[in-house]
């Protein structure tokens, strides 16, 4: 089952409760992670409405994710992060301004 933490945000919670800040956002974000769940070699992808993986991020570890921008064009893209054996942790929305 799903749990909806923040329709504002649009993150699904799968395992891990999260908060994404600033988003929109221009130069960065940063996913936050409910203090009680760390990373551990985990992945974040982010694919553009198509589809198509634009980002990636490997080998992420803690609690906390800054998300820069990286020359996205402005428009809205989605992101999945996994935990290291490919279980998806947490889905959602980012909006590029």
């Amino acid at each position: 089952t799903f749990e909806v933490i923040s329709v504002s945000d649009e993150i699904i919670s799968i395992t891990a409760n999260a908060l994404i800040a600033p988003n929109p956002f221009d130069a960065y974000t940063l996913l936050k992670l409910d203090n009680n769940y760390q990373l551990h070699n985990s992945t974040l992808v982010i694919l553009d409405v198509q589809g198509k993986q634009v980002s990636a991020m490997h080998h992420l570890n803690g609690n906390s994710i800054k998300i820069f921008r990286n020359g996205l064009p402005d428009g809205i893209y989605f992101f999945r992060l996994s935990d290291q054996n490919n279980n998806m942790l947490l889905t959602g929305k980012l909006f590029v301004q």
